[in-house]
């Protein structure tokens, strides 16, 4: 099985051996396709044939197509693709009860999954914070 991970861009074949995410050839390049573009995509430039994540995870299936050349017969290999969640993102909650007192304080603490921004403040009053989802959770 090769399992690709979106947050590394690398890939694990059979859970063990970590590989980049490329094919070279040096056949005549026919088509790259992905039976689902929001998983996985692929792209072909000089040779070299490139997988990259899309926006979720899931299962595809890559199909690689070589045309046939001089000493070659055409062929085709399909790749089975499953691009892993990191998992699931805590939620962030606000901390309650803060009251002034001259310095900066963290009115949403940082948490798994995602990235926040706005979060800390020294004066009194209300501030929004932002989260933000990191690659590979959901």
């Amino acid at each position: 099985m090769i399992t690709f991970d979106p947050t590394t861009q690398t890939v694990l074949v059979n859970s063990e051996e970590e590989v980049t995410p490329t094919i070279v050839t040096d056949g005549d390049y026919s088509s790259c396709t992905s039976s689902d573009t929001s998983v996985v995509t692929c792209a072909y430039d000089s040779g070299v044939i490139t997988l990259s994540a899309g926006s979720a995870t899931g299962s595809a299936t890559i199909t690689l197509a070589f045309a046939a050349g001089t000493n070659y017969t055409a062929v085709s290999q399909t790749l089975a693709v499953t691009v892993a969640s990191e998992g699931t993102a805590t939620k962030p909650s606000a901390i309650t009860g803060l009251v002034y007192n001259g310095s900066a304080q963290t009115g949403v603490p940082a948490g798994t999954g995602y990235t926040i921004t706005g979060n800390t403040a020294t004066d009194a009053g209300t501030h929004t914070a932002t989260a933000t989802l990191k690659s590979g959770y959901t």
